[in-house]
């Protein structure tokens, strides 16, 4: 099925250097090297990033409104080093500003159902998770940036996502601070220079105001009385 849709890809009518390029990527996420699919998933990122972002998105969605090539490389890799590019590709696809326009009605609904599929999925969840817990700025960044790219697409998923995130979890301080951590563990297995907690922030920061952003009321009431998250992002401000 995965590689009907790449077959697919390559008779689309859009720009040639796209078609070519996402069809090696595609290829490419699907492999078992963890440098091959790491670099493919930053390629993605780069393409939708780019000038030509919002319609490399709108046909990639046409063509494959249930992402299965990108569902089939989170299947592949999970729990496997490299797994924070898998779903900062996902972050980045989910929160394309062009994948939110009313007017791509049909693209915003199919990302909204990836979208919720993976906070309904208990694997998928259970994984962004495990990638949040890791220990690995790098990870856990990929992991935030996922979450709020998914509460970014509206008050539906925002709250879904707020029943399913413990907002007490021990974590939270340490994604929040700016203390540093020494020894933590590189994506190779490897033992790493020391690691600031803090370049978790930005992304922590983020997250925590994305629920902000959906102007729920009720959602609005109830989140900020999570005090482990909301003391954490006014936590040096002004220093």
């Amino acid at each position: 099925m995965v590689r009907l849709g790449r077959e697919a890809w390559a008779q689309q009518p859009f720009a040639v250097s796209h078609k070519v390029r996402l069809v090696h990527i595609l290829k490419n996420l699907h492999t078992s090297e963890v440098k091959i699919y790491s670099d493919a998933s930053r390629e993605f990122i780069e393409l939708l990033d780019g000038e030509s972002g919002g319609q490399v998105l709108q046909e990639f969605v046409q063509q494959s409104p249930r992402l299965v090539e990108l569902v089939e490389a989170w299947r592949l890799h999970r729990e496997k080093p490299g797994m924070a590019y898998i779903l900062s590709l996902f972050a980045t696809v989910l929160g394309h500003p062009d994948g939110k326009l009313r007017r791509h009605g049909l693209v915003k609904k199919n990302l909204d159902a990836v979208a919720r599929m993976i906070l309904e999925d208990k694997e998928k969840w259970g994984d962004a998770l495990q990638e949040l817990s890791s220990g690995d700025s790098r990870r856990q960044n990929a992991a935030l940036d996922l979450m709020a790219a998914i509460v970014r697409r509206g008050g539906g998923l925002a709250s879904e996502i707020a029943e399913r995130f413990d907002f007490k979890m021990a974590i939270l301080p340490q994604l929040a601070g700016t203390i540093k951590k020494k020894g933590g563990l590189g994506m190779g297995g490897t033992i790493g220079k020391v690691a600031e907690v803090g370049s978790t922030r930005r992304l922590f920061i983020r997250f925590a105001m994305s629920f902000l952003e959906v102007g729920n009321p009720r959602l609005l009431r109830w989140v900020l009385q999570q005090k482990e998250v909301y003391s954490g992002v006014l936590r040096g401000i002004g220093k």
